[in-house]
């Protein structure tokens, strides 16, 4: 199965310039591990982090100009619970939830 080892993005919202994990010109860096947590405060990126993912996957669904002319708003607050995602690798089971963060 293959594995994504380290991404890089840039200019994409509020993700100016970000490198989690291993690329293939960074071979000193070590690479994503099976399972990974994205924590921070409200308004860092995290969700824009995943976003990039949909946004790569429309580009290769659909082409990017296409892509790049879809209306991207239903990511900001999209109706209904928390979206949640649900991965399966061989006998494992892995799941992702999204959940608002209210500080004191």
């Amino acid at each position: 199965m293959t594995k994504i080892q380290g991404f890089r993005i840039r200019n994409f919202r509020v993700l100016k310039d970000i490198t989690l994990g291993k690329l293939w010109n960074t071979q000193k860096a070590d690479p994503l591990t099976s399972m990974s947590a994205v924590i921070g405060k409200n308004g860092v990126g995290k969700s824009t982090l995943f976003d990039a993912f949909g946004f790569l996957a429309d580009c290769l669904k659909i082409g990017v100009e296409e892509a790049c002319d879809a209306d991207r708003r239903h990511y900001i607050n999209p109706p209904g619970p928390p979206p949640a995602l649900l991965f399966h690798r061989g006998g494992e089971r892995a799941s992702f939830l999204r959940l608002p963060v209210v500080e004191p």
